[in-house]
């Protein structure tokens, strides 16, 4: 038990001398009945800030005695403007996105829209202009260029028409609403979106497999004026769900339902990282996630840019509990510390009406070290809650007598494969000893005392893939730093 409980105070510290979880922020709370006893699988499904610190709010969702729904406004308290209301609204409204001085709608019967900020109807003629030509479905995401021009997918009534439109066609809108007739390039099935890579380049991806007789798997990426980027191939064979997020140095992080090329071993992964040519991050830990059937959805960057909250459809992550929302380092493993208490949930005895397949989340970033959830949910660390809810991070300081916080060892390479090499600072006049740990807290290697001013090599072939803590000792300090093991 002593031994136990030694082990235990050495992860504690290990693994962070702040513990850090988020609390709900019950600064915020928006003023709707989102509840009612008319309402079934209510679910929010876009979030937008607009001007003067207000957001909006679509989805599915109806007050029947206020008469409003699909569309909410509300300030930074959640206190809700019941005299707004969007132009060209439909029942379902999925998606809205500020450009400029513009609101764009997309509906989930695949209608699209463009509103003023304040809701009401945009008299420039752009709307009627797209819809001049019959268009019977657009693609949920579209990429915004430098002239607001828009690049999405579409489907026409009529794919025999003059003008020689087809199905699953990636479109160019102008921005005066026009299709620019002299942009003519073609899938050969279902094109699921377009999103912005860089300032020269767009992401197309869908249920194609061919981009203008070229052939792709599920996504490809082309330059601005349609053309094929061919230095980007990917190892996707079936299955994305959303372009989740593009890092700066150009990695892109997938999320759905994914199966990858030549493998039966890892079919359906909830979450992959592409390098920029499109080949797999074996950095990234693409393959210990969520069990299948559980999806990740959404990824959002904490404020302090070294991890990521992942949101979406599971109850488990890397075979630890997590309800819908976990946190990671920014290779996808695991923060052990955070979400541990509850998470996002659908409680049976709280109100609403929602099927354990509906629950889902999805998150945003707010301001000062705040985020926002929402989805499809009523409960959040087993308390009643509205589908959208701000949290906040809360710390608990765990301070230890003699703990410094300079770092007195320096890490290389990592993430690790076959070897981690340990390199004492110079500073360093003392002997030292030196200890591997892994996330759980047990202890893995130990090595004999050794003299400062040296770099250890410790082999890590033995290591199972994951999160690793090494622990620099001296006669009175301890420095702790965390590796990453991949294969």
């Amino acid at each position: 038990m002593k031994k136990l409980l030694i082990i235990l105070s050495i992860y504690l510290l290990t693994i962070q001398l702040n513990a850090q979880n988020y609390i709900l922020d019950t600064t915020f709370n928006v003023e709707f009945n989102f509840f009612d006893e008319y309402s079934f699988n209510t679910s929010i499904t876009s979030m937008v800030s607009i001007d003067n610190g207000d957001f909006l709010i679509a989805g599915r969702f109806n007050d029947d005695i206020l008469q409003i729904g699909y569309c909410i406004k509300f300030d930074s308290t959640g206190i809700v403007d019941y005299s707004y209301d969007i132009y060209h609204s439909a029942d379902n409204l999925y998606t809205i996105t500020k450009v400029n001085e513009y609101l764009y709608s997309y509906w989930a019967f695949d209608g699209f829209g463009r509103c003023n900020i304040d809701g009401t109807h945009d008299t420039t003629g752009w709307y009627e202009n797209l819809y001049s030509i019959d268009i019977c479905h657009f693609s949920r995401d579209f990429a915004v260029l430098d002239d607001s021009s828009l690049i999405t997918g579409a489907n026409f009534c009529d794919p025999f028409d003059t003008l020689g439109y087809s199905n699953n066609q990636v479109i160019h809108i102008l921005p005066d609403g026009n299709i620019d007739q002299l942009f003519q390039f073609f899938t050969n099935d279902v094109i699921y979106g377009v999103v912005k890579y860089d300032d020269e380049r767009l992401l197309v991806y869908g249920k194609f497999t061919q981009y203008d007789s070229t052939n792709i798997k599920w996504i490809c990426r082309i330059f601005n004026n349609g053309e094929l980027d061919t230095t980007f191939n990917t190892c996707i064979e079936y299955g994305i769900s959303y372009i989740s997020y593009i890092e700066p140095n150009g990695k892109i992080i997938l999320t759905g339902n994914i199966d990858l090329s030549n493998s039966s071993e890892y079919d359906s992964l909830s979450i992959v990282r592409l390098l920029p040519n499109g080949e797999l991050d074996t950095t990234f830990n693409n393959f210990n996630t969520t069990p299948i059937y559980n999806f990740v959805y959404f990824v959002c960057p904490t404020h302090d840019e070294e991890s990521y909250i992942f949101s979406g459809r599971f109850n488990y992550y890397q075979g630890y509990e997590r309800n819908n929302i976990v946190k990671v380092d920014l290779n996808g493993f695991i923060d052990t510390t955070a979400f541990n208490n509850g998470g996002i949930d659908f409680n049976p005895a709280y109100p609403g009406n929602i099927p354990d397949y509906y629950i889902h989340t999805n998150v945003k970033q707010g301001a000062n070290n705040t985020y926002y959830l929402f989805g499809s949910f009523n409960s959040y660390n087993g308390q009643f809650v509205n589908p959208i809810i701000r949290i906040k991070e809360d710390y608990t300081i765990i301070e230890e007598v003699g703990y410094k916080k300079q770092n007195y060892f320096k890490l290389y390479p990592n993430p690790a494969t076959d070897i981690i090499n340990v390199s004492i600072d110079k500073s360093v006049k003392e002997k030292v000893s030196i200890s591997v740990y892994n996330i759980n807290g047990t202890l893995i290697k130990s090595l004999p005392t050794n003299y400062p001013n040296k770099t250890i090599s410790i082999s890590t072939k033995d290591f199972a893939p994951g999160i690793y803590f090494c622990e620099v000792k001296g006669n009175d300090f301890i420095s702790r730093e965390k590796f990453v093991v991949v294969r």
